[in-house]
């Protein structure tokens, strides 16, 4: 598998790969938990991954997947966006739900929202452990929340009161959105932007910003002698915002999902109050992160490492490190003894599935560990 294919999955920054981890341990200070300075190493197990069963997908879907990663909701059904290689027609990116059994598909396009166009996107989308389907969509102007019924048919939307873009959203039980993307402010002097993390209700009205430390800024092309440095930074800026990732738990908060160095991952209440923050690192420094998973107190990251001066950038290793959600300390690291199972959607404890990308279409995956 090479890079390319797993930018679909926002990979985030290179991390690190020895038998050894360090954590950051968290104090609270009033509703807020502050990473503490304390940072232990500790050797962890390693477990091989097995596969327990790989069930062929429904016909009718495409191989290439869109850039948010597959999610799965309680019941093990899987989401994923499929896409047309470019040029594709915009409303042919649908969302698809797989069953656990991978024979049956339901699809949530724009095509059954009013007003929609044929310049109309999907910007992400976002499934709650409940299995109800969002989609952050342009339809016009500004981004809108957009919900379906279970069987895909639309059902209603709400324009958010701020421009947010290249956004990542995940739903708390209680209805608010959290919304992490780049703001753009308008002004006759011209448009700014500006990283962002806030709650928006389910009408789309702006609640509050959440506070994002270590946030790579968008600056003025004034601000740089040349225009190489200017573009440098503002493809790092947009990268950390398109790298991000966000999903609801079944604990009943969002985890939020920042490629710094190490791995960010917030942990925040329907309230907006960030209750921990999180520093993961990796087996070593040759690997990056990948998808982002969490369930029954524990998040795993799938951490990857390209094959060291292959031209082509691509994959020689994945390695799926379990965390504790209180504490950041690392349990466990996963590891495939032979081929990878392909793309990572869904973990509950012990186990794991995969869309496994094949000749003959996809497929799903469903390993243990041994």
């Amino acid at each position: 598998m090479e890079v390319a294919e797993l930018l679909s999955l926002q990979v985030a920054p290179m991390l690190s790969r020895q038998r050894y981890t360090s954590f950051l341990r968290t104090s609270a200070f009033s509703l807020l938990l502050l990473l503490s300075p304390s940072i232990l190493s500790q050797e962890v197990p390693r477990l091989d991954l097995t596969v327990r069963d790989k069930l062929p997908v429904a016909a009718g879907l495409v191989r290439y997947l869109a850039g948010t990663p597959p999610v799965c909701d309680a019941a093990g059904n899987i989401y994923m966006q499929v896409v047309e290689p470019a040029p594709a027609d915009n409303l042919a990116r649908p969302v698809t739900k797989i069953s656990p059994d991978g024979q049956h598909l339901t699809t949530f396009s724009l095509s059954s929202v009013p007003g929609v166009t044929p310049e109309s996107s999907i910007d992400s989308f976002t499934v709650t452990p409940r299995g109800e389907v969002f989609i952050l969509a342009y339809l016009g102007d500004f981004p809108q929340f957009v919900t379906f019924d279970d069987d895909g048919q639309f059902k209603s939307s709400s324009k958010l009161d701020l421009d947010i873009h290249s956004a990542h959203f995940a739903v708390f039980p209680t209805g608010e959105f959290l919304v992490r993307g780049i703001k753009v402010s308008k002004s006759p002097e011209g448009n700014s932007n500006a990283a962002f993390a806030g709650l928006f209700d389910r009408n789309g009205k702006f609640l509050k910003e959440v506070e994002t430390p270590d946030e790579i800024p968008f600056k003025d092309r004034a601000e740089f002698i040349n225009a190489a440095e200017f573009k440098k930074q503002y493809r790092a800026a947009n990268e950390a915002m398109w790298r991000s990732q966000a999903f609801s738990a079944d604990d009943g908060n969002i985890y939020l999902v920042r490629p710094t160095k190490p791995l960010s991952v917030d942990i925040i209440s329907p309230a907006g109050e960030i209750l921990r923050r999180l520093k993961l690192n990796p087996p070593d420094p040759s690997f990056q992160a990948g998808s982002v998973k969490a369930a029954g107190g524990k998040i795993v990251v799938e951490f990857i490492q390209k094959t060291p001066g292959d031209p082509q950038n691509r994959i020689s290793d994945f390695i799926y490190s379990l965390f504790d959600a209180e504490k950041g300390e690392k349990l466990y690291d996963y590891h495939w003894p032979s081929e990878p199972g392909g793309f990572f959607a869904c973990y509950e404890p012990n186990y794991f599935t995969f869309l496994n990308v094949g000749d003959n279409g996809l497929s799903l995956i469903h390993a243990v560990a041994r």
